[in-house]
């Protein structure tokens, strides 16, 4: 995705990008999830959810959440650099800028 806004937003565009470090927890089920992901070689902030509203029921899909520089390397693989984080790491918001 950041690839494919990369090629179609104009020279100066930037990114607001939120996400959460997944490693910033010491909660017992995370940390279960995390090891989890690991034994099957997937990022340790995949998470695979669905939605729920009354008797209305999404189709699976992944979500990752990211590290800050989890975030900036993913963003500098597309032609995109993190200028800066807002917010605790644990929740923040990444602006990125269009190399």
């Amino acid at each position: 995705m950041l690839k494919d806004l990369h090629r179609i937003t104009a020279p100066d565009a930037i990114i607001l990008a939120s996400s959460r470090d997944p490693e910033a927890t010491d909660d017992p089920a995370h940390l279960k999830y995390h090891e989890w992901n690991r034994e099957r070689q997937r990022p340790v902030g995949l998470v695979r959810i669905r939605l729920k509203y009354k008797d209305e029921i999404e189709d699976w899909w992944e979500l990752l959440l990211a590290s800050p520089e989890d975030m900036n390397r993913l963003a500098q693989q597309a032609g995109w650099t993190l200028d800066r984080t807002f917010g605790p790491q644990y929740l923040y918001v990444g602006l990125l800028r269009k190399e």
